[in-house]
């Protein structure tokens, strides 16, 4: 597929303090936290096209394995207004209306894997913002991230992975931050490092802990002032209340 220089969703502008990888038998070593370098694409974005909709482009997605079983995962509120799509989409008739759904590293520098889902999975709560994405093929070049449903520490270490708005060569960088405290509707509040790198189009990016397992991923955030910059995400652990309803 001919590859595309994309912007991503404007939702939520956020900043960061970035850190470039390096070799991949190094660390990163960040406020006596130590995380090992990937050397796998796990950051991905999306090219979404509905019946009588526009194509859209953008928003941060990942690969996920759960019981052996491997999904897109994303926010959900890219199914709307963040992706444009006014309304938003019908969740409940999504499989009757799409066109294709594709997920694809923003750079071919490690892979130019495109991925392709046929139906999605989702739970009917306004503050539950994940959805799953059943695959049609499995990536050859792709990493798949595991889970970490634990509900983390106040203090806990994070890593999330994302590509600023303008940085049309990047595939994959790291931005680091601490988790501050879960919100009274369990979304995680996490304080970033720094503020001197400007990125949007966050929403969807993976939240890593230090054993590089996926905790969640970007909702959105901002400067509330008082040099803090925050973030919100969503716990991985709504997955579960996704699969264990298809179960039903």
């Amino acid at each position: 597929m001919e590859r595309k220089t994309i912007g991503l969703s404007a939702i939520g502008l956020l900043l960061f303090s970035c850190t470039q990888n390096i070799e991949n038998n190094e660390v990163i070593k960040k406020n006596n936290t130590t995380f090992s370098v990937l050397s796998e694409q796990y950051l991905l974005t999306n090219e979404i096209s509905m019946n009588n909709r526009n194509v859209v482009f953008g928003g941060s997605s990942y690969l996920i394995n759960i019981k052996n079983e491997t999904f897109l995962c994303t926010a959900k509120h890219l199914t709307g207004s963040a992706m444009g799509f006014e309304p938003s989409i019908d969740l409940r008739t999504f499989k009757d209306s799409l066109n294709y759904w594709k997920a694809y590293p923003r750079t071919n520098k490690r892979s130019d894997d495109t991925i392709n889902v046929s139906d999605l999975l989702f739970f009917d709560e306004d503050y539950d913002d994940i959805i799953l994405l059943n695959l049609e093929n499995k990536p050859q070049n792709i990493g798949v991230l595991s889970p970490n449903f634990t509900k983390l520490k106040k203090g806990t270490r994070v890593r999330i992975l994302g590509c600023e708005y303008e940085d049309y060569d990047c595939f994959q960088k790291d931005y680091f931050g601490t988790l501050n405290s879960y919100t009274t509707i369990d979304q995680m509040e996490i304080f970033m490092d720094s503020l001197d790198v400007s990125i949007s189009g966050f929403s969807g990016a993976p939240v890593l802990d230090e054993k590089n397992q996926v905790v969640g991923h970007v909702l959105g955030g901002g400067n509330f002032g008082n040099g803090i910059l925050k973030i919100y995400a969503a716990p991985i652990s709504l997955a579960k209340k996704i699969l264990k309803k298809r179960c039903l």
